[in-house]
């Protein structure tokens, strides 16, 4: 009796042992990641998606679930559904995650009745879902339409009413727990490109679904669409709900109003995403992801989505201010070069900052008193692990009669400006250079009325009224 008491004791702590294994390496709490603007069929976008894959796949603890937020497919196209469909099932083969794809905007480039078509059955059951992961819920919503989710429901259910009745149902069937909603366009006036910026951007927002989800503080929506990057402490934002920007996996793209553009520095190399785990305690970790670089974003200023999901302990909301303004370290200088009429080149240092310097001010200040010109250049922060030691700003369009200084302030997400660097008076007037005096190599020759030089590299004759330069 003795020894089956025992032997029983050593199965159940086999069994034991078994399922806290198990528990550490799987857990029981969801783990997933969140990418968007995968844009396949655009050029690249094949490799960038099998990268990002397959690093996700090597994540530990294992990821259960990917969501793809929309913009999977660069214009709609079968064949593009259909190389996505084999990318997901190469990687994801026997590695038990799960793929949940959205549509976008860009799926409806293409004739959207044979485009839905064609996405239900490469993609089937994918279009509007409420699913449990791990006694979690999760609303994945694609596109109605190129703009959204705003005008007639053409096809299949209204994904307005769907969202409305999955919600409720979740907060039903899920109480005190976080309800993970996602969508491809983000709700206006919430994250980093989704609202107008002091940069004088427009946005991306959508006001669609804005008054579906200010009732549920306990949703966080993942959205996408405009490449801006993760690594913006403005990515991430509380008021009614919670709402993240998970970057994009097809390139970065910046708002409007910088000298170099909307895809300034190498913004082919921003490939970015999410990475989500839910806590035992209920709080909510949100990892972000540089999968050019294979590198965490800003693996020191982890997002956390603290329980209760009941809005008393959101803290990134609009009271944010960056905290410390950027500064320019000791000795920093900017440096102008290739001074031509009317312009120059001017090398600006970066500086630092608590969370980013998303820019540079630079103001072409007349007799070093009045602005007479305000130019903004980004930082290229997102690229992470990459960003550039150094910004080039190139002047044109000064008066080559007149004397100008150059001040240079640094920006960080938040509009804190830094102390200035301020140039040393310049005229934007070019200058000959001073010819270089050859030294002399030659050896002397006299022949009739002609002198022979010996050079390194030949022989040369000269008449005698032209000099030598020795």
């Amino acid at each position: 009796m003795l020894q089956k008491y025992k032997l029983s004791l050593v199965l159940l702590l086999v069994c034991f042992i078994g399922n806290v294994k198990m528990f550490s390496a799987e857990g029981d709490s969801p783990r997933f990641a969140v990418v968007s603007d995968a844009h396949i069929g655009r050029g690249g976008s094949e490799a960038k998606l099998t990268k990002a894959l397959q690093i996700m796949v090597r994540q530990t603890p294992k990821l259960d679930a990917i969501f793809i937020v929309g913009d999977i497919v660069d214009s709609g196209g079968e064949s593009q559904f259909i190389l996505l469909k084999t990318i997901l099932d190469r990687e994801l083969k026997d590695t038990g995650i799960t793929p949940y794809v959205m549509l976008g905007n860009h799926e409806y480039i293409a004739d959207s009745a044979i485009m839905r078509k064609n996405f239900a059955r490469i993609f089937p059951d994918q279009y509007h879902q409420y699913i449990t992961i791990k006694g979690y819920p999760f609303i994945t919503l694609s596109h109605e339409n190129y703009q959204g989710y705003g005008g007639v429901i053409t096809t299949g259910p209204d994904p307005k009413a769907f969202l409305e009745e999955k919600l409720e149902d979740a907060a039903a069937d899920f109480p005190n727990k976080p309800i993970f909603v996602f969508f491809h366009m983000p709700v206006s006036n919430t994250v980093y490109g989704s609202f107008p910026t002091f940069s004088g951007d427009t946005g991306w927002g959508m006001t669609h679904l804005t008054s579906i989800l200010t009732p549920y503080k306990q949703a966080i929506t993942f959205s996408g669409h405009s490449h801006y990057s993760a690594g913006d402490e403005r990515s991430i934002f509380q008021k009614d709900f919670t709402s993240i920007n998970d970057g994009g996996l097809a390139y970065g793209e910046t708002e409007k109003g910088f000298e170099q553009g909307i895809h300034p520095g190498k913004s082919e190399n921003v490939i970015q995403g999410t990475i989500v785990t839910v806590k035992e305690n209920g709080d909510v970790q949100v990892e972000r992801y540089d999968f050019f670089n294979d590198a965490k974003i800003k693996e020191n200023q982890t997002w956390l989505i603290e329980a209760p999901h009941d809005g008393t302990k959101f803290k990134y909301t609009s009271a944010r201010n960056g905290e410390e303004a950027p500064y320019f370290e000791t000795g920093a200088k900017l440096r102008i070069s290739d001074i031509i009429d009317g312009g120059c080149t001017l090398t600006i240092p970066q500086a630092k900052d608590d969370y980013d310097v998303q820019q540079y001010l630079v103001e072409v200040l007349l007799n070093g008193t009045s602005v007479v010109k305000t130019l903004k250049y980004f930082s290229c922060f997102y690229e992470n692990v990459n960003v550039p030691k150094t910004i080039t700003a190139y002047l044109t369009g000064l008066d080559k009669t007149k004397t100008y200084t150059l001040r240079v302030k640094a920006v960080d997400s938040f509009g804190k400006q830094s102390t200035p660097l301020v140039t040393e008076n310049f005229m934007p007037k070019y200058t000959e250079p001073a010819p270089v005096k050859e030294a002399c190599t030659s050896v002397q020759y006299f022949r009739n009325s002609c002198e022979y030089f010996r050079k390194p590299y030949g022989w040369y004759l000269y008449c005698k009224n032209q000099k030598s330069n020795c």
